[in-house]
């Protein structure tokens, strides 16, 4: 006890009451977690409903088509699997329609076309039977595609360029 404090019988606090001296030491865990972490919450939770927000701004400029009616689950699960594949070939520049053949479709003259001139490939979906499969895969494969291909060239840019193939083909 030094000299300059009252004797322990005339102290006007108890013991347990007496306010913490810990001079120039660090702030505990707990202290720091107060003073520095609180204050942080709200710009934190600021900047995270920011984010938030120009995430849905984002992805509501490129919505997520949903699979047609009518299609069992494995036509529903190969929608999702032809908008996934087409997600990943934009993403390694592959840009493609799937499309079923026809009677004359898709026509050499066109295919051509889209090759050389917009680097645009085309994917055989189904040949014989279209099955439900077949027809989700084709759906959602476009559906992700075709708005990309559009971005790039411009609206209609397949309908003119298969008016183009068939005129060039009527030509011949």
């Amino acid at each position: 006890m030094r000299w300059s404090e009252p004797p322990p019988a005339a102290r006007l606090l108890p013991a347990w009451l007496e306010p913490l001296h810990c001079g120039r030491c660090a702030l505990s865990a707990a202290v720091a977690h107060l003073v520095l972490v609180r204050r942080m919450r709200p710009p934190a939770l600021t900047l995270l409903l920011l984010l938030l927000t120009f995430r849905s701004e984002v992805s509501s400029a490129f919505p997520t088509p949903t699979p047609p009616n009518g299609l069992n689950r494995a036509g529903v699960r190969a929608y999702y699997k032809g908008q996934a594949d087409a997600r990943r070939d934009i993403r390694h520049h592959h840009i493609a329609i799937a499309s079923s053949v026809g009677p004359g479709y898709p026509s050499p003259a066109f295919e051509t076309l889209l090759l050389h001139r917009y680097k645009i490939y085309i994917i055989i979906v189904w040949t014989d039977e279209m099955t439900d499969e077949d027809y989700g895969y084709r759906t959602g494969y476009n559906d992700v595609s075709i708005p990309e291909i559009e971005r790039r060239y411009g609206k209609g840019v397949l309908d003119r360029a298969h008016a183009e193939s068939e005129k060039k083909a009527g030509a011949r």
